[in-house]
């Protein structure tokens, strides 16, 4: 009987992809595991983002979510494109690539430890033991988190998808656990900010040795692993600063209250991303695997679909956003609008999917234009707007790169040559 459905299930999959144009077997098994991964992260991030909106002074709260965005920023002075190579890698079937990415990837993290040294000595000059405290345990953590967590896009490399939704929710339990706990005692953010950081070390240390043990070949050297993720880790770097920049400069600019604020209004739009993110994980390794020239043609009814899904996403999302404010985060009902207007973000996650196709095929010069243009327009518009419009001049700074970005990835997408092309020209 088992079998006789289970058979069915897949008929009836494939018959839909006339309509859906997508392998959808492939979708449904490996986005159910991504789902219920996602679908636990999601569940355990809201309910401390509400014990944090309601137990948090609004002062301990942005301070929190300030050194959490300071530590990104640290996380830039390292390999950040390793994760992207390491997918494409793994989806192109080489083996020994999670031991030979650590090892790069933890040579590296020494750009980390002098960041974050540098802030901590920064903020201790300036007679902020606090901040200068919290820095030097990112200086101690963060390294390890960030080598670690590469068992993540291996997993995704290889499409063992129900492999990382298990280690995940194992991995993210601990952490979860112990922010409980020290919200019970303290509403000290120094000693929170302890609590995530070593937490996360431990756990996603122990992920990655038990995934390191089970799935992958003895360390191989890769040579073109190393050159291709110098590259993203160029590209990249620039963009992972703009995207915490807004946090950053609210910080800088507004304090610790209007930083607690923004943070609440963009969280429920950063879970909406997160769950529309697992097809974008699902979409990487076919990407990697099909011709340029295929994906040039089947792509806009891709996006197209993937554009009408968001809208419906958005619209419900708009028209929920002040009761799910005045339920979970009744001092931050201000934050309404700002999230509603951010929601608007949600809609350019189908592009990532040209994004994706960039970095499979190792389209340099699109990725170099993408990852240089658009933050340093984030940067400008945040810079000139949160000294006039406050809160609002972040929105919009957010609001104007997105679209910016969505227009000009379209007309790289539109311009590239498949290899066919290339040859016929030479």
């Amino acid at each position: 009987m088992i079998t006789k459905t289970k058979h069915a299930v897949v008929r009836a999959l494939r018959a839909s992809e006339r309509f859906t144009k997508t392998d959808m077997v492939y979708a449904t098994k490996g986005g159910f595991w991504l789902f219920f991964g996602y679908a636990f992260q999601i569940a355990t991030g809201i309910v401390l983002s509400v014990l944090f909106a309601n137990l948090l002074p609004k002062e301990a709260f942005g301070t929190y979510q300030f050194v959490i965005a300071m530590a990104s920023v640290a996380a830039v002075f390292t390999l950040t494109g390793i994760g992207s190579a390491l997918v494409r890698a793994g989806a192109q079937g080489a083996e020994g690539v999670l031991p030979y990415g650590f090892r790069l990837q933890i040579r590296a993290n020494s750009g980390i430890v002098l960041a974050s040294a540098a802030f901590a000595l920064y903020y201790f000059i300036q007679g902020n033991p606090l901040l200068g405290a919290a820095f030097c345990i990112v200086a101690i953590s963060q390294p390890f988190i960030t080598a670690f967590s590469l068992y993540r896009p291996f997993l995704q490399g290889k499409q063992l998808f129900q492999r990382q939704a298990i280690t995940d929710m194992v991995q993210r339990i601990v952490p979860f656990l112990c922010m409980l706990a020290t919200l019970r005692v303290t509403d000290n953010p120094l000693y929170l900010l302890c609590a995530y950081f070593i937490s996360q070390a431990l756990t996603h240390g122990a992920a990655y040795v038990y995934i390191a043990r089970t799935c992958d070949q003895p360390l191989r050297e890769h040579p073109e692993l190393k050159t291709y993720s110098k590259h993203l880790s160029v590209m990249e770097s620039f963009f992972e600063i703009a995207n915490v920049a807004d946090k950053v400069l609210v910080w800088f600019f507004l304090g610790a209250v209007p930083t607690a604020l923004y943070t609440l209004a963009l969280m429920p739009i950063t879970h909406l991303q997160s769950v529309f993110g697992f097809g974008r994980i699902l979409a990487f390794p076919k990407l990697a695997q099909r011709p340029l020239a295929e994906l040039r043609i089947v792509l806009h009814e891709k996006i197209r679909r993937f554009f009408i899904i968001t809208c419906v996403a958005v619209i419900a999302y708009i028209i929920a956003a002040p009761y799910i404010f005045s339920i979970l985060f009744p001092q931050y009902l201000e934050a309404v609008h700002y999230s509603q207007v951010l929601a608007l973000t949600v809609l350019a996650i189908p592009r990532t999917l040209i994004t994706q196709t960039f970095i499979a095929h190792q389209l340099k010069r699109e990725l170099y234009i993408i990852n240089f243009t658009a933050p340093t327009l984030r940067i400008i518009l945040l810079a000139i707007g949160l000294p006039l419009f406050g809160v609002w001049g972040a929105v919009g700074a957010v609001l104007g790169t997105e679209a910016v970005n969505t227009i000009v990835q379209w007309y790289l997408f539109k311009r590239i040559e498949t290899p066919a092309q290339k040859a016929a020209y030479e």
